[in-house]
């Protein structure tokens, strides 16, 4: 994808840690069009990335994790490539721990980057 969103991390997030991964319902208004009905929140520590160290968590609307269920705390960012598939975004973030390599694929309608300035 040549064309980033505005929320996106254009800068690269490679070595932050992931602290946490987590599932969110939400009550929402089904008479609208589109409505808020999930969120997966990831947690980063940016502090160390070789790039942008502003990003604290990052909200994905709408998601659903198309890997396994895996706790990735204490993992590493490596790298990730954001994708469009069926009008959806498809972000797949490739993680690092100290035994291996991983990947983890979110399908989400909208993000927001929470960033600490």
């Amino acid at each position: 994808m040549s064309n980033k969103p505005d929320w996106y991390w254009k800068k690269g997030l490679h070595d932050s840690e992931i602290k946490s991964i987590s599932y969110h319902q939400l009550d929402y208004d089904f008479t609208k069009k589109n409505p808020i009905y999930n969120y997966i929140l990831i947690e980063l520590d940016s502090h160390n990335a070789l790039f942008d160290t502003t990003v604290e968590s990052i909200k994905f609307y709408n998601a659903k994790n198309l890997t396994q269920d895996i706790d990735y705390t204490g993992t590493w960012w490596v790298k990730d490539e954001l994708s469009v598939n069926n009008g959806k975004f498809v972000l797949t973030i490739y993680i690092q721990s100290k035994k291996n390599m991983d990947c983890l694929q979110i399908q989400f309608e909208k993000a927001e980057v929470i960033r600490n300035m």
